[in-house]
């Protein structure tokens, strides 16, 4: 885990000065905020006319070193910047001065505790500040509705990547191949710094050890913590070794957790490559980790809706993984109890929400155990790869039980073994996209080929670049008008507004464009070619809708 407690304020206001927007801002205050963070998020409060809170975020280099995890997180934050363009309530990285190219930067400090084992800097980035409340640190806080909300959110986020640079690839690099590295047979290299079965079991064991000095901490809460991890970890260390007639200790032995692990692996992999899913199944932009702490609802209205959304350090472009693997990341960390039992009603309120964005196929819904399978798996090699890292007495660390996560692969097998449906809602069970009529399909059809097709700037290319607005509009506007037309899609509007008001308002803004005074002619043309489509689409839909075919 990132150092936070030596980032001071010098640190954080010299660190602001390649942002031009906040370079000449006032820090008021800081705020380091680590618990529970896969990344250092430090709360940055400053005199800004817009933004009075930023937040400066470290990425600690782990597992894949400086130079790849920078790579990785300006793919993450573009990606995010792009979602939060089209309305998204994504984080947003702001752009510096100092490398105009990238969204992340080297933290420059004097502290050695904020640089890695090889002595190298690490990056962070500046970001906004999302308004609202964390969702759900404990299993018990999270509802079904917050879990419809976020599957709703991953619908969404999903439907607005198709058009993200497809040639942007950025490899998952703690997918299956990551997981055998991690569980390696004994005798055989697990990592780059646990070099066999014996160093395995030696580096548990001097998490251990470490875990009993803190035990000795003044500091309660320190103590506290120590003794609870001292004892996972003990918990852990036996389950990685193998009884020979009770009394002789085999390391890492056929009968010990590991292999049972590895075992696991090999046929998830087996599934997870099958032919008709490689062929079959979209993949595209994921997340990687949308625990419900990832997530914020902002509590001051009557109805609380997400208000930010985005955690960089596990997203990925990898065309080697489903982008339905999302969806059931999010409901392993989101839908089991407090007692570590899968709770249906929160699944189906997560799967319903984002199926009722995304149009389900049979292959998909088929997938989902696998997908949800493969979830725990990478949560297991998660924790495990992050106790096996260097001990620092110089920081605190407290790591979470690996086996948490094994534990509920088995109650989802358990659950699942009488009914292999039982995570798909009824309604979902028989959707099947050839149910709709053949006029309502070949609309569907076309009105999604032509939002795809937006968003991968396949039409209207040579207004790409300086008609942005006008494209935005039409984006908005068939987006709203395939809502209208698919039942099953729900249309998503920060501003509050209804389909059929974003459709007209779209509609009446190409119009106003097309025929305004002082535009040029390359605008006009422009909104001319773009409002004539999407007026054709709007007339074949709708050919008696007086508002939106724009009659008094």
């Amino acid at each position: 885990m990132v150092a936070l407690k030596y980032v001071q304020k010098a640190d954080v206001e010299h660190n602001l000065k390649p942002f031009a927007a906040f370079a000449s801002c006032e820090v008021v205050g800081i705020k380091h905020v680590s618990a529970g963070t896969s990344t250092g998020p430090i709360f940055v409060d400053v005199n800004h006319p817009t933004y009075q809170r930023i937040v400066m975020t470290i990425f600690p280099n782990v597992d894949i070193g400086a130079e790849a995890l920078t790579t990785q997180m300006n793919f993450a934050l573009g990606w995010y910047r792009y979602l939060h363009d089209l309305g998204l309530p994504t984080m947003y990285a702001f752009s510096n001065t100092r490398d105009p190219s990238s969204l992340v930067l080297p933290f420059k400090s004097e502290h050695p505790e904020l640089r890695d084992a090889a002595g190298a800097t690490m990056p962070y980035a500046l970001v906004n500040f999302f308004e609202g409340e964390v969702q759900g640190r404990k299993p018990s806080e999270v509802t079904p509705e917050i879990c419809r909300q976020i599957g709703q959110m991953l619908g969404h986020v999903r439907e607005r990547s198709y058009g993200y640079d497809p040639d942007q690839s950025a490899p998952n690099n703690r997918f299956i191949s990551f997981w055998f590295a991690t569980f390696a047979a004994a005798g055989r290299d697990a990592l780059p710094h646990v070099k066999s079965a014996t160093r395995f079991l030696e580096r548990l064991d001097e998490k251990i050890q470490y875990y009993q000095r803190r035990e000795h901490s003044s500091d309660p809460d320190t103590a506290r913590q120590a003794t609870a991890c001292r004892i996972m970890m003990e918990k852990f260390y036996r389950a990685c070794n193998d009884t020979v007639n009770g009394t002789k200790w085999d390391p890492l032995g056929e009968n010990s957790i590991v292999y049972a692990i590895q075992r696991d692996i090999q046929d998830v992999q087996g599934r997870w490559e099958r032919p008709e899913y490689v062929e079959g199944l979209e993949s595209g932009p994921c997340n990687g980790d949308a625990f419900p702490d990832n997530f914020y609802r902002d509590m001051r209205s009557g109805k609380p809706y997400i208000s930010g959304f985005g955690d960089p350090f596990e997203a990925f472009n990898d065309k080697a993984i489903y982008q339905l693997y999302d969806l059931w990341v999010a409901v392993v960390g989101a839908c089991f109890d407090d007692r570590g039992e899968l709770d249906i009603a929160k699944v189906h309120a997560m799967v319903s929400g984002y199926y009722g964005v995304v149009k389900p196929t049979p292959l998909e819904l088929e997938a989902s155990t696998l997908a949800l399978e493969a979830a725990c798996l990478f949560l297991v090699d998660l924790r495990t790869r992050a106790i096996l890292r260097e001990v620092n007495d110089a920081v605190e660390v407290w790591h979470r039980d690996p086996l948490e996560y094994y534990d509920k692969l088995q109650v989802i097998r358990d659950r699942l073994a009488d009914n292999p449906d039982l995570l798909i809602p009824e309604d979902l069970r028989a959707v099947k996209y050839d149910n709709l009529a053949s006029h309502q399909r070949e609309l569907l059809s076309e009105i999604s080929t032509k939002v795809r097709g937006f968003q991968q700037g396949k039409n209207y290319e040579g207004f790409v670049e300086n008609h942005t607005e006008l494209l935005a509009a039409y984006f908005e506007g068939i987006t709203a008008l395939r809502s209208m037309v698919d039942s099953q899609y729900i249309f998503y509007d920060p501003q509050g507004r209804t389909a059929d008001e974003v459709l007209f308002q779209a509609r009446e803004m190409l119009v106003e464009h097309a025929n305004g005074h002082g535009r040029d002619m390359a605008e006009k043309q422009a909104a001319q070619v773009i409002g004539a489509q999407l007026e054709g689409l709007v007339k074949t839909v709708f050919p008696s809708h007086d508002r939106l075919l724009g009659h008094s």
